[in-house]
């Protein structure tokens, strides 16, 4: 799939953990919309401790900012992901390994219904079931959304999910 002829509902993840959260999360959405992009949803913010390797320094347990937007966009997947690259190089993510501390970290969660899987890019995100950071704020803005993958949750609402998968999520509303 390159070419993309009509805006497709696109919803991004958004999350850090590392300097001037707040600054960051608004820094990024900024920057997002300013590429070919149109954002209809955001969800409120909140902080969850972070995922960490098992060997991984202390200095690395820091929490996180996380939220979700939703909007349009008429950037095919592959385009988008190289832009968002773009955003997180200009905001001076650093690569510190697996589940390493992030300035910005933003990942395509959802493009349109589609299913892709290639080298570069798995769309649905293939964590996001698995993330109360993600779900939480998704099923905010897109309760009734279905999600498009496989597996028991295919056909399945983001609030049937979350209800399902994350009612003692270890996440809390951050007021910003």
């Amino acid at each position: 799939m390159k070419a993309v002829n009509k805006p497709q509902e696109v919803f991004l993840g958004l999350g850090c953990n590392v300097g001037e959260r707040e600054a960051s999360l608004s820094q990024a959405i900024v920057q997002i919309e300013a590429l070919d992009w149109q954002t209809e949803k955001q969800a409120s913010w909140y902080q969850s401790p972070a995922l960490l390797p098992k060997d991984a320094p202390e200095e690395w347990d820091m929490p996180f900012l996380n939220t979700v937007i939703g909007g349009r966009t008429g950037m095919s997947p592959q385009d988008l992901l190289q832009a968002i690259a773009r955003i997180e190089a200009s905001m001076g993510r650093m690569r510190r390994g697996h589940w390493g501390p992030r300035e910005i970290d933003i990942d395509i969660l959802l493009y349109g219904q589609h299913i892709i899987e290639e080298k570069d890019i798995t769309i649905p995100h293939p964590e996001m079931l698995n993330r109360d950071f993600v779900m939480i704020p998704l099923a905010e803005i897109a309760p009734e959304a279905i999600y498009p993958g496989e597996g028991v949750w295919h056909g399945k609402s983001y609030r049937e999910i979350r209800a399902a998968l994350h009612a003692n999520a270890q996440i809390e509303e951050y007021a910003h």
